[in-house]
């Protein structure tokens, strides 16, 4: 089972516990200014967050990834912070939320993000049931990060050796034609060039 299908399962064992009418996985980007919906549980007739990544700033989310701890909305017409989320919420007829921290020794993930159609749907019950599957999420997560970067490092290993190789067999040209290749193909990217600079 992959990371996307373990969150989309525990988002659907979710609902045992805690109604909800969205639940949503975010993962925070690498550049951490922006996170993106990783898997969405959700009744609603349209996303909460259509293009599937959102910047930080003015959110919900980036509170509780900034501060580390959950958010609870009672009312998104009563509540006057995060005026961003809270427009989304809008549109969608979600009228409350809960959103918890995914973290892994104190380092942020991403967030839990249950939201429901009715108001004041969400406690600190709710915190307390849902911490433990908050925590479970994060380790899925992070496994999964290490797993990624565990293979990455292997590829990286793979083309070092490839081109250690090629040094001692190809001509200067067609070592970095090779070289251009495997760097393309190792950082998914559509354009790689070599370039040198000429003596004076």
């Amino acid at each position: 089972m992959n990371l996307k299908e373990i969150c989309q399962t525990l988002s659907r064992e979710i609902q045992k516990l805690v109604p909800y009418d969205r639940a949503a996985i975010n993962i925070l980007q690498r550049d951490e200014k922006f996170f993106s919906v990783y898997a969405e549980e959700s009744r609603l007739p349209e996303s909460a967050i259509p293009e599937g990544v959102s910047v930080r700033e003015g959110t919900a989310t980036s509170w509780v990834l900034d501060h580390k701890e959950p958010v609870i909305c009672r009312d998104v017409l009563k509540d006057p912070r995060f005026p961003l989320t809270h427009k989304r919420y809008k549109n969608v007829k979600l009228r409350s939320y809960v959103i918890l921290p995914l973290m892994v020794k104190g380092r942020v993930l991403g967030a839990l993000n249950l939201g429901s159609l009715k108001p004041r749907c969400y406690g600190k019950k709710d915190v307390a049931i849902l911490s433990p599957v908050a925590e479970i999420l994060s380790l899925a997560i992070e496994n999964s990060n290490l797993y990624q970067e565990s293979e990455r490092r292997e590829e990286i290993q793979k083309l070092l050796k490839e081109l250690s190789q090629a040094t001692t067999l190809l001509g200067i040209d067609r070592l970095f034609k090779k070289l251009t290749e495997n760097v393309q193909e190792l950082l998914r990217v559509d354009v790689c060039d070599v370039r040198m600079l000429e003596g004076e």
